[in-house]
């Protein structure tokens, strides 16, 4: 008896279950996440973008740089300004048809426009590295954030 309940105590069947080539019906991650999760991750998200977006508005009215540094803060700016659009649109179920394409070329754009805008002596110090590196994963949770509001609920 002890050898056929063998089996069992070491979960061979969930085990084989899985690697079974059979498909089966998945439910998506993000479908059992309440409206309240979904607004409460959208608060987050804005307020880890707004003070990027404030250091870009204020670097492009900034006064003592030279044109093209405004000229990318500018940009950078409109960039963010858009993400933040796109996000309050898919959380509000309006998101046009190519929104998505559009999130992920603006959540690609912000670091390197960054990036761009930190090349202005062409070289990137230590303490720009590490704003660069912020960026990417802040914009990084600004693509998923996006992906779960823009699912049904």
């Amino acid at each position: 008896m002890a050898s056929h309940a063998g089996h069992r105590a070491l979960g061979l069947l969930p085990i084989l279950r899985l690697l079974s080539s059979t498909p089966r019906h998945r439910r998506p991650l993000c479908s059992n996440i309440s409206p309240q999760m979904k607004t409460f991750a959208l608060i987050l998200v804005l307020l880890t973008n707004a003070p990027f977006l404030a250091l870009a508005s204020v670097a492009a009215a900034g006064g003592e740089l030279e044109v093209a540094p405004r000229i990318i803060a500018g940009l950078l700016a409109l960039a963010l300004v858009a993400a933040i659009g796109l996000l309050l649109l898919a959380r509000l179920r309006r998101l046009p048809a190519k929104g998505s394409r559009v999130m992920g070329a603006l959540c690609l754009a912000v670091p390197v426009l960054w990036l761009v805008g930190s090349l202005d002596r062409g070289i990137v110090s230590g303490q720009e590295s590490a704003f660069l590196f912020v960026v990417c994963v802040v914009t990084g949770g600004t693509w998923h954030v996006f992906k779960l509001l823009r699912t049904p609920a």
